[in-house]
């Protein structure tokens, strides 16, 4: 810990010693300017109160491989990124801090807490997961050399325990994900009518266009795969009925063991509601809400990192079992979520061009934050430059713009719910699992409950899929498969999903009235 006045010089030097720290933990140029920058105007907000002689305490610090750097300011309660705004909300206030682009402040002791998060660049699992199945296969081809009872007895003894280990503590953490996420998610947008009408808009159009792309794509592909249409697949009232009663959970406890994701979103809906009605009755409630969910997603993130190590697990037990043949059916699966990216991006591209823009222009704009999700799989990294595109190159009202990409950031993935929804249908039919009317109906409701649910952080697609196979009865080796083919295919459904959402908030501010269409029209600037 550091101690500093607010002279010019004293800030000067500060801002010196978080460069250095940056540069030693290899944090890109392009991170360490916008920290410091940040760093430096709350430093001269906070000085224009307290004057040039009173002092500040500044700390770098690394909490298993995280990098914090701590500001702190005594004096009256001031939030220097605060919003001018009232309709200011958690959510965003969450999704820019996770970002980097402000940073979380609290009050606490006298002292004005700020905590920079400048992000380290993580290297891509695709390297990793590439490694993982070579070594599967080379491990399972050697053990196909040697006796079988040696391979029977190093899956019995040594693999499967392992594996039944990560994927229950997997399993165990992945209800708790959805519930935690969904319910701040609720409490964190507050009162839907401080949104207004655009709000409102936003919230139903993430639901309808979600549920619209999802479900045209997978009505084009069923004929795919095979359907069952025996006795129990009856779309009758009783079963409908039956279907909608079973929602509803008997006990508060049995949905995060057999993991129904319906009745865990039910359950997290609920609560997250009653939250919202008893409002600042409830604060201490609410906090530990948000502080669980921090932790739920920080432990979820980093088992996240170990996926490869599953596939490595998964693929090796299969190879001495005589089961890999299963793997080798995923072509189909990996070919349809090419094809259901490129789906919603050209249903979006044509509803753009009806504001009678240029395809070229269009494409241009839309181009760079594609790019950025391509080569980095992380929406946070393409925050700042998607905010930037909408505003001066899309024509999209600030107000818009504000609320629009935080909250469609962690609430909008049409793609994803594609995702889902194919890998579902392909793992069903790769090991034999029929495909009927009624789980089409379920795993639809389930996957756009889900979709919105499910938090931008690494691992928590495993989480989902988890949750999907075990609720519909496919055998928890799947998730290795599917998981393999999610973190293969992350870059693209990234990149996809941030063209998505930049086309929705045109059609978004078009239907406000939020949307100037000259600017939209105009060609790219600099070009």
């Amino acid at each position: 810990m550091n101690s500093f006045t607010f002279n010019s010089s004293c800030i000067d030097l500060a801002s010196k010693k978080i460069e250095e720290f940056l540069k030693c933990e290899k944090v890109t140029s392009k991170d360490i300017i916008r920290t410091k920058l940040m760093v430096e105007e709350a430093l001269l907000r906070y000085r224009d109160v307290v004057g040039e002689e009173a002092g500040f305490r500044l700390e770098c610090l690394k909490r298993f491989g995280r990098l914090r750097i701590e500001l702190r300011v005594a004096c009256d309660s001031l939030d220097p990124f605060a919003s001018d705004t009232s309709s200011d909300n958690d959510i965003l206030r969450g999704v820019l801090s996770g970002a980097g682009i402000i940073p979380t402040w609290q009050y606490k002791n006298g002292e004005n807490l700020l905590v920079f998060s400048p992000k380290k660049k993580k290297p891509s699992q695709t390297v990793w997961l590439i490694s993982a199945v070579l070594l599967a296969l080379l491990g399972g081809g050697i053990f196909a050399l040697l006796p079988s009872e040696w391979g029977i007895a190093v899956s019995e003894k040594i693999v499967t325990p392992i594996f039944d280990t990560f994927l229950g503590l997997l399993t165990a953490l992945a209800g708790f994900v959805i519930f935690f996420s969904l319910t701040w998610g609720i409490i964190g947008i507050g009162d839907l009518s401080s949104f207004g009408k655009i709000g409102k808009k936003m919230i139903s159009r993430i639901i309808l266009m979600c549920g619209v792309l999802m479900i045209t794509y997978v009505l084009l592909i069923l004929p795919c795969f095979p359907l069952s249409f025996d006795g129990e697949a009856s779309l009758g009232f009783s079963e409908l009925f039956e279907m909608f009663l079973a929602v509803i959970p008997n006990n508060l406890v049995a949905p995060f063991v057999e993991g129904n994701s319906l009745q865990i979103v039910f359950i997290a809906v609920i609560i997250g509601i009653a939250m919202l009605v008893l409002g600042s009755k409830v604060s201490v409630v609410s906090s530990f809400v948000e502080q669980a969910n921090n932790v739920v997603n920080l432990i979820m993130e980093g088992i996240g990192t170990c996926i490869p190590f599953l596939v490595f697990i998964s693929l090796f037990n299969m190879m001495i079992n005589g089961s890999i043949s299963e793997v080798f059916g995923t072509w189909k699966m990996v070919l349809l979520l090419i094809g259901g990216t490129f789906f919603s991006m050209l249903v979006y591209f044509l509803l753009c061009l009806r504001k009678k823009v240029r395809p070229m222009v269009l494409l241009k704009k839309l181009l760079p934050t594609f790019v950025i999700g391509l080569t980095t799989a992380s929406s946070s990294a393409a925050l700042a430059t998607n905010m930037e595109i909408c505003d001066k190159e899309l024509g999209i009202d600030k107000t818009v713009i504000r609320f629009g990409i935080p909250l469609y950031q962690v609430l909008y993935m049409p793609v994803t719910a594609i995702e889902y929804f194919v890998i579902l249908l392909s793992i069903s039919e790769i090991y034999g699992i029929a495909i009927s009317p009624m789980m089409l109906i379920m795993a639809a409701i389930s996957i756009i409950l889900l979709s919105i649910a499910t938090p931008p952080i690494p691992g928590s697609g495993a989480a989902v899929l988890i949750i999907l196979f075990s609720q519909f009865g496919i055998p928890a080796e799947a998730i290795a498969v599917a998981a393999s083919v999610d973190i293969v295919l992350e870059f693209f459904i990234t990149a996809g999903e941030l063209f998505c959402q930049q086309c929705e908030l045109i059609q978004l501010s078009s239907s406000l009235d939020m949307l100037d269409v000259d600017i939209l029209r105009k060609e790219k600037r600099g070009k």
